[in-house]
């Protein structure tokens, strides 16, 4: 979620694999068991909450029975609904959000911007898993969200416009202009907008490190 985010997260786990285990042949990599799953729109907060949540836990049931031995949803928004997708199955289901602010807090950072949509930031999902570690965040003003989850929507068309990738560089230096020691690409979707940052300020990249945690999970590797 969405279908293109979820394509970047898959090869992401096959590159590992190969860059770190040296994977090769078919049998080198792990089965991986996907579901495609076309929820209501949590971008711009259109969908019906009590429709996702049975979306959800039914999509995490499937895979329960497939075989999966752990779940990951890449996906920030619907880690919102994670507590309900945890007790439909009895198998382990990766928290995006912990999983990235447990890669933040081995750093220097106290002061973090989070890029994401609407949904992310009403819930409050970053915050709370930020200020255990002892973070907080640094939010844009309501203008500038407006233009992150433009951006996003525009992203989810298929559209990677130049002027969109400056305009989040734009936003991101902003961030680091005002108080912000680290950004979370708190949306899966931008990072098909931009990578290999090397501007003002350290930028991590959710999809990346989700798939960094499948690979751990699945090998008993770091």
């Amino acid at each position: 979620m969405g279908p293109e985010a979820t394509a970047a997260f898959y090869s992401g786990i096959f590159r590992i694999f190969q860059k770190r285990f040296g994977a090769r042949y078919d049998d080198d990599y792990p089965e991986i068991i996907m579901i495609s799953l076309p929820l209501p729109d949590v971008v711009e907060c259109r969908g019906d909450e009590s429709a996702i949540v049975s979306m959800l836990t039914e999509a995490a049931e499937r895979l329960q029975s497939a075989g999966a031995e752990f779940i990951a949803i890449p996906c920030n928004t619907a880690c919102r609904y994670l507590r309900c997708i945890e007790k439909a199955v009895s198998i382990p289901v990766l928290d995006i959000v912990e999983e990235t602010a447990k890669r933040i807090k081995a750093g220097p950072y106290k002061r973090i911007g989070l890029l994401a949509t609407k949904a992310t930031i009403k819930s409050g999902i970053y915050e709370k898993c930020l200020e255990k570690y002892g973070m907080s965040i640094v939010f844009l003003g309501e203008n500038m969200q407006e233009e992150i989850t433009d951006i996003i929507m525009t992203i989810l068309s298929g559209k990677k416009r130049d002027e969109d990738r400056n305009r989040l560089i734009e936003i991101i230096d902003y961030l680091a202009g005002n108080g912000a020691d680290a950004v979370v690409l708190g949306c899966t979707d931008l990072p098909l907008l931009i990578s290999g940052y090397t501007g003002k300020i350290r930028v991590f990249n959710t999809l990346k490190i989700l798939s960094e945690s499948v690979v751990e999970n699945a090998t008993g590797k770091a």
